[in-house]
């Protein structure tokens, strides 16, 4: 079976241009990045802490998640303004999402992300960490 990736309108096999991927533990997911971060940030908040997590950002857009059916599960808290994505099956977190639709509805950070995500740097191969 050959794996596509979604770009802009086309689908192209997943490999086929310069990009990053990376994968949860047991495979079950997928993500494909554009290009190295230009940062990474070690967000000390208390979930990021506990999932001990380095965040590298991108457009909504750029990234994409490919995943095995009922792979995907996902956890938000309080104002629900951020969901945190993770493998149903290995546990692996893979992404943080804003779920903020604007400032009133989370006065904090997760609006000011809004059409952006973090994606979980250290999935990625060893030899292309920062």
């Amino acid at each position: 079976m050959r794996e596509l990736a979604q770009v802009g309108e086309r689908e192209v096999p997943f490999n086929a241009f310069p990009a990053l991927t990376a994968t949860c533990h047991c495979g079950a997911i997928k993500v494909l990045v554009p290009r190295e971060p230009e940062s990474v940030t070690d967000c000390n908040c208390s979930i990021c802490r506990r999932y001990g997590v380095l965040w590298a950002y991108y457009k909504d857009a750029e990234v994409t998640l490919t995943a095995a059916p009922d792979a995907v599960d996902d956890y938000a808290w309080g104002d629900k303004s951020l969901k945190f994505i993770r493998c149903k099956h290995c546990g692996c977190v893979m992404q943080w999402k804003s779920l903020a639709v604007d400032r009133r509805q989370s006065p904090g950070s997760a609006a000011r992300w809004r059409g952006y995500l973090g994606v979980h740097r250290l999935i990625f191969r060893d030899s292309i960490l920062m």
